[in-house]
């Protein structure tokens, strides 16, 4: 088992722009893997700084005495394939060459990059401060805001794709887009098995509000667009 540990310096973050009320989230990657992650409270006040330790199963290639480099990212708290999209605080740890590394037990690796238990190898590092940018905490801010406006849901399109559609064999084009929107339909993709051919009325709670929602079938555009322009009313429904 490994260990990393340090602290989030955020006092660049003006008080103005603080939330107390956003989590944090240290994160360990290698090669876009996610490896461990502690959840973090916001302190009180940016001029707080707040600990952190994140434990993971480390990756030693063949012949390796030490585990492989890994990158700390430093974000809200989403999903790891969220927390890679967006700005985030970002350092590398190279176990290798880190003075700070203390290693414990005997280890020997029996595959390239397999993952030795915490018997066979553990490291700890600590990282020190790490500062969080001013302009990258506002991009969480951003991105993780949702509003309740007299009982409406208000969501916006996440930075890091806003105005970009995925055109299958070509990749993300731009097209216009709205960068906010009240919701009013909640559509769930699901797998053929679960898909009702007769939905019963279904309804979903978000950010405290209460919205009507359908089922279609993911990856089948066919099947699901004339569920959603009936549902909504769209010619050649009515």
């Amino acid at each position: 088992m490994s260990r990393i540990t340090g602290e989030l310096d955020l006092s660049g973050v003006a008080t103005e722009n603080y939330d107390a009320k956003l989590g944090l989230r240290v994160a360990v990657f290698r090669s876009g893997k996610l490896l461990g992650s502690t959840d973090l409270n916001a302190p009180a006040s940016p001029r707080e700084r707040v600990s952190f330790a994140v434990d993971f199963e480390p990756v030693v290639v063949v012949g390796a005495r030490r585990p492989c480099p890994v990158t700390i990212v430093i974000g809200p708290q989403l999903a790891p394939s969220e927390l890679l999209a967006i700005d985030t605080v970002r350092h590398v740890v190279n176990f290798a060459a880190s003075k700070k590394a203390e290693p414990a037990g005997a280890a020997t690796s029996t595959g390239r990059g397999r993952t030795r238990s915490a018997e066979e190898a553990t490291e700890a590092v600590n990282i020190g401060s790490v500062a969080v940018n001013p302009n990258i905490y506002l991009c969480w801010i951003y991105c993780c805001q949702t509003h309740t406006i007299r009982g409406r849901l208000v969501c916006r399109a996440p930075a890091s794709i806003a105005g970009l559609a995925e055109v299958h064999g070509i990749g993300p084009r731009p097209l216009a887009f709205e960068p906010a929107a009240v919701i009013d339909l909640v559509v769930r993709l699901v797998e053929p098995a679960e898909m009702a051919r007769l939905q019963d009325e279904a309804f979903e709670t978000i950010a405290g509000c209460r919205m009507p929602r359908i089922d279609v079938l993911r990856q089948n555009v066919t099947a699901a667009l004339p569920m959603l322009t009936a549902r909504l009313s769209i010619r050649p429904f009515s």
